[in-house]
């Protein structure tokens, strides 16, 4: 089975490209991407050794980075703080398909 073919569902991704001169995080423009979102709850550590409560897993085909933000459906606006269910990236692991020749990619994520 093709791991990609399961990824069935649509959302939108802002890349972290950075931060304004006073701190605040700053996105790339909104992307439509196809995913596989489950809504989840654990419990995972951040890199601050503070424990954060993951609400949602999504399976992805390519690799987000920590800070970016995800949410189920298509939206235009360009600030994902501004989107009541965006959700920031905190872990991404991968896996690959038996043959070696697909790669899926988990990131979870928590209401920041």
């Amino acid at each position: 089975m093709n791991l990609a073919a399961m990824l069935n569902q649509d959302a939108t991704w802002w890349e972290k490209t950075g931060e304004d001169g006073y701190g605040k995080p700053s996105f790339s423009a909104p992307q439509a991407i196809k995913c596989r979102w489950e809504d989840w709850r654990s419990l995972l550590i951040s890199p601050t050794m503070e424990e954060v409560r993951i609400t949602a897993r999504v399976f992805l085909d390519f690799v987000p980075s920590e800070g970016d933000y995800v949410c189920l459906g298509t939206s235009t606006e360009t600030n994902p703080l501004e989107v009541t269910n965006a959700r920031a990236v905190l872990r991404v692991t991968g896996m690959t398909s038996v043959d070696g020749q697909t790669f899926l990619y988990t990131a979870a994520l928590f209401t920041a």
